[in-house]
C-alpha cells in the first residue's frame, strides 16, 4: 500500500472525508496485515541478493485491529466519522447477497478480508535477509488517505485508469452512505 492506492479503499476514504459512519463487520478486533510498497521493493532487492531459493512472508509489523487502524486515521484527520459495529453473520450474509445480485463491489475476498485475521509471520525474512518494515498499517492507511484527500478532485475526474488508481463504484453502498 502507498499513497495513490485507492480502489475499495477510496470508498472508505470518502466516508472518512465526509465524516460518515464507518460500518464494521463484527467487533472490528480482527487484524489484516498491509505491506508498504517501498518495503516490498526493498524486500525484493534483498531477495535478489540472497543466493538461495526460499519463500518469505512480508508485511508490516505490530499489526493492530481494524478498530485501532481506522480510529488512528479518523483522529489524525479530525474526521467526525464513528465506527459502528454490526453482527458479523448479518454483514457477511448481506454482502454475499448483494454481490450475488451484482449490486456491490465487495466480493468474497473482501468480505473474508474484513471479517477475519490475516497476518503473516515475518520472522524468517527479518532473520535471513535483515528486512525491517518501515511503516505500520495505520501509517500506511493515513498516507493513502492524505493522498486521496489532497487529490480528491483529480481522482474523481480520472478516466481510463486502473482500478487501484480510481475509487471503486459503490453500488448499494451509496444507500448505506445516505443513512450514515
Amino acid at each position: 500500500m502507498d499513497e495513490g492506492c485507492l480502489g475499495l479503499l477510496g470508498i472508505l476514504f470518502e466516508f472518512i472525508d465526509e465524516g460518515r459512519k464507518i460500518w464494521m463487520v463484527g467487533d472490528g478486533e480482527n487484524r489484516y496485515q498491509f505491506v508498504y510498497a517501498q518495503d516490498l521493493v526493498n524486500a525484493c532487492i534483498k531477495a535478489l541478493q540472497y543466493n538461495k531459493s526460499e519463500i518469505f512472508n512480508i508485511g508490516s509489523d505490530n499489526v493492530e485491529s481494524f478498530n485501532k487502524v481506522y480510529r488512528y486515521v479518523i483522529e489524525q484527520t479530525n474526521s467526525k466519522s464513528k465506527l459502528v459495529h454490526m453482527p458479523k453473520w448479518l454483514m457477511i450474509l448481506g454482502m454475499k447477497i448483494c454481490f450475488a445480485l451484482r449490486i456491490s463491489p465487495l466480493g468474497p475476498y473482501q468480505y473474508k478480508m474484513i471479517s477475519a485475521n490475516f497476518v503473516f509471520d515475518t520472522t524468517k525474512i527479518k532473520q535471513k535477509l535483515g528486512f525491517q518494515s518501515t511503516l505500520k498499517n495505520e501509517e500506511m492507511l493515513l498516507k493513502a488517505y492524505n493522498y486521496y484527500h489532497t487529490h480528491k478532485q483529480d481522482i474523481l475526474n480520472r478516466t481510463n485508469v486502473s482500478a487501484h488508481k480510481s475509487v471503486a463504484k459503490m453500488g448499494i453502498i451509496k444507500l448505506i452512505k445516505l443513512i450514515s
